[in-house]
């Protein structure tokens, strides 16, 4: 669980503006020591994650969508060794939607 940054901010002034140790300040907001401790290091919290995609290779997943781009996600997940959720979040990262009818149907 994320803590706000105001929450952050207000734990440590309390715990510099009443002279506690780490363990006393987290047992009164009832949170743990290290998080008390990390927040001490780096008090804001961190925006987005920082590491890289590593299951599924961004040049990769393009090629497979150019070479088959009728196939469902649970093929392409097949061929890649992941799961049909995470080809989803992948597209979806590399903004590769859904193939779209160009053509309007004409009504009867």
């Amino acid at each position: 669980m994320t803590y706000p940054a105001c929450f952050r901010k207000k734990v440590l002034s309390y715990k510099n503006k009443h002279n506690l140790s780490i363990r006393a300040t987290a047992k009164h907001f009832d949170i743990g020591i290290n998080s008390v401790v990390r927040w001490e290091i780096k008090p804001a919290p961190d925006k987005t994650k920082s590491r890289p995609a590593l299951k599924i290779p961004e040049d990769a997943l393009r090629k497979d969508v150019e070479d088959y781009p009728d196939d469902f996600l649970y093929e392409r997940a097949k061929r890649f060794g992941a799961t049909a959720v995470g080809i989803h979040l992948a597209l979806k990262r590399i903004k590769l939607t859904r193939k779209k009818n160009t053509k309007a149907s004409k009504g009867k």
